[in-house]
C-alpha cells in the first residue's frame, strides 16, 4: 500500500487533492490496460471502483491487488461486457444512418439513440459499482486484507437490475456520472492523449456519486 498523507472527517479517511488525483491517473491507466479487450471494460471498471475505495478506506491498492479484483470480476461480468459493447455497437450503425439524413425526422431520433446509449452506459457503470459496494457480495468489504468481492453471471445480473434502479431512483448521481462521461469525451475530442485519463474520471465519478447517496441516507431520520 503506497503512503499516503490523509485527514480524517467523521472517521472517513480524506485524502489530500494531489494523492488523489495521483491515484486515479494510477486507476485510469490500469482500467484503460483492463478495457483493452474491449468485452472486459466492465471488469476493469469494477475493478477501478473497488481499488479506489480501498484506496481511500487505508487498504491495500497496489497493481497487484487491481489485478486480483480485476480477475475476480471478470469472472462474471464477460458476458455483461460483451453484451453492452454488442449493444453500443448496434445504437453506434443507428447513429450514424441518422446521422447521414437518409431518415426522416433522423435529427430526433439520432438524439433519443444518443440518450438511450448514455443511460445503458450509466446502468452498467453503476452495476460495475455496485460489485465493490460490501452488501454486494458474500465476502464482505473488497477493503479487507486480502478478499475481493465474488459474483457469478447471476450476481452480475442482479447487480445490472441494481444499478438500473439506482439509476432511476438517484437521477442527480445519474445526470452527475453521465456529466463525467460528455466531460472525457470532450476531453478527448480536444486532445486525444487525455484518453488516458478518461476511465479513472468515470471511476471516480462512480464512487462520488455513491457516497453522497449513502452519505443522505445515513442523514435520513
Amino acid at each position: 500500500m503506497s503512503a499516503v498523507t490523509q485527514e480524517r472527517t467523521g472517521g472517513v479517511p480524506k485524502p489530500k487533492a494531489l494523492d488523489l488525483f495521483a491515484e486515479m491517473g494510477q486507476v485510469s491507466v490500469l482500467t484503460l490496460l483492463a478495457a483493452a479487450g474491449v468485452v472486459t471494460w466492465v471488469a476493469g471498471v469494477a475493478a477501478g471502483v473497488a481499488h479506489m475505495r480501498r484506496h481511500l478506506g487505508g487498504y491495500g491498492d497496489s497493481t497487484r491487488d487491481y489485478g486480483a479484483l480485476f480477475v475476480a470480476a471478470l469472472r462474471g461480468s464477460w458476458w455483461l461486457g460483451a453484451a453492452s459493447v454488442a449493444l453500443f455497437g448496434v445504437l453506434w450503425v443507428n447513429a450514424a444512418l441518422l446521422a447521414g439524413d437518409a431518415v426522416p425526422g433522423g435529427g430526433g431520433l439520432l438524439v433519443l439513440t444518443a440518450v438511450l446509449a448514455s443511460l445503458a452506459w450509466a446502468v452498467v457503470v453503476r452495476a460495475a459499482a455496485a460489485w465493490s459496494e460490501p452488501d454486494a457480495s458474500p465476502t464482505t468489504d473488497p477493503g479487507s486484507a486480502g478478499a475481493v468481492p465474488a459474483a457469478d453471471a447471476a450476481g452480475w445480473w442482479r447487480l445490472l437490475l441494481r444499478g438500473a434502479g439506482a439509476s432511476a431512483s438517484d437521477p442527480v448521481g445519474t445526470v452527475l456520472l453521465l456529466t463525467a462521461l460528455y466531460l472525457g469525451l470532450l476531453l478527448v475530442w480536444m486532445f486525444t492523449p487525455m484518453a488516458i485519463l478518461v476511465p479513472g474520471l468515470w471511476v471516480l465519478a462512480a464512487v462520488g456519486i455513491d457516497h453522497r447517496r449513502a452519505a443522505r441516507a445515513a442523514r435520513r431520520p
